[in-house]
């Protein structure tokens, strides 16, 4: 991704759809998910928020979420150098079954946004080419 400018700033990174229709457990403390998918930029692991419900095993399908969607929390904050930087995303999945819950969905989101709450922003200039390419 191409940057014109060092700059901060947000991004949504997700590696679930959740679904109570499912009971979808909320991820384990210090894991973006059940499959230890894990996300870097320009070779810098950014690790997961703190989760409010960490390993939570819903028993009611209407338990409410609180941070595990990322468009329920803040945005993380990402450094970008000038220039072209490296976002290398793993999601790994060995097998398609997981007692945590019903479906593994082999999935991610990452989308660079101003930094904030609220409704977010896209940042201008930014270039996603996984050939340098600058349209």
């Amino acid at each position: 991704m191409y940057s014109p400018r060092a700059q901060t700033v947000g991004a949504w990174i997700g590696f679930h759809n959740y679904g109570r229709s499912e009971k979808d457990a909320s991820p384990p403390q210090g894991q973006w998910d059940y499959k230890s998918s894990n996300i870097w930029v320009n070779g810098r692991l950014l690790m997961p928020p703190r989760w409010t419900n960490a390993g939570l095993h819903p028993l009611d399908p209407e338990q409410p979420y609180t941070d595990e969607p990322y468009e329920n929390r803040s945005t993380e904050l990402v450094r970008l150098k000038k220039g072209w930087n490296k976002v290398l995303i793993k999601v790994p999945v060995g097998d398609f079954k997981t007692s945590a819950y019903r479906l593994v969905k082999w999935m991610f989101t990452c989308v660079f946004v101003k930094p904030g709450n609220g409704q977010p922003e896209a940042v201008e200039g930014l270039v996603y080419s996984p050939d340098k390419l600058k349209r």
